[in-house]
């Protein structure tokens, strides 16, 4: 019986070990997978405290891990994740199970100067601890305004190019119509003094 007993330790032990494996390789994986994100990315608590931070958003706010995990993100980088909107947005997450895309935030930061950012966030839950969390992932579109408000512009100011062409070709025309009327009266008048 004990030598029963033992074989079946061992297999549970095999299959633990295995399943203790896989569950390493998939928290290699998805770490492997948040640390080359180009888009800053957080993870925070219900409290709003931050349990982690990727290697792209330490480099784009110019802080350190230190600096990062386990403050509230309200305090982060001397208050400047303190926006009112942001906040009701971040604080009706976990109680009502919202999320939320392309939140756009223009902010001007302390390391970075005035930028705008476009925000996603989203609750997850850890099945193990029961514990409800936040995942925050934090995109630079400054850039991309700045293109589309030129792009905005050059388009404004060619209409008024197209405009201030067909206003000149049209006085032109105008010009031209009211010269040849000039001509055909002219000629219809000296066409009467012969008939």
């Amino acid at each position: 019986e004990i030598e029963s007993t033992n074989e079946e330790l061992t297999s549970t032990n095999q299959e633990l070990q295995i399943r203790n494996d896989l569950l390493n390789e998939s928290y290699e994986f998805s770490a492997a997978i948040v640390s080359t994100m180009h888009e800053p990315m957080l993870v925070l608590d219900k409290g709003l405290r931050v349990k982690s931070a990727n290697k792209a958003f330490y480099d784009k706010f110019k802080v350190t891990q230190d600096q990062t995990i386990g403050m509230l993100l309200y305090d982060l980088g001397n208050k400047q994740w303190n926006i009112p909107g942001l906040r009701k947005l971040l604080e009706d997450i976990i109680p009502k199970n919202a999320e939320f895309y392309n939140y756009e935030v223009k902010h001007t930061f302390l390391q970075l100067g005035e930028k705008i950012m476009s925000l996603n966030a989203s609750r997850i839950i850890q099945k193990a601890h029961r514990e409800q969390l936040l995942l925050l992932i934090i995109a630079d579109i400054t850039e991309v305004r700045q293109l589309i408000v030129e792009k905005e512009i050059r388009e404004q100011e060619e209409l008024i190019r197209e405009s201030k062409i067909r206003d000149e070709e049209k006085q032109l025309l105008e010009k031209a119509v009211e010269e040849r009327t000039l001509e055909l009266k002219k000629a219809n008048e000296m066409l009467e003094e012969k008939n």
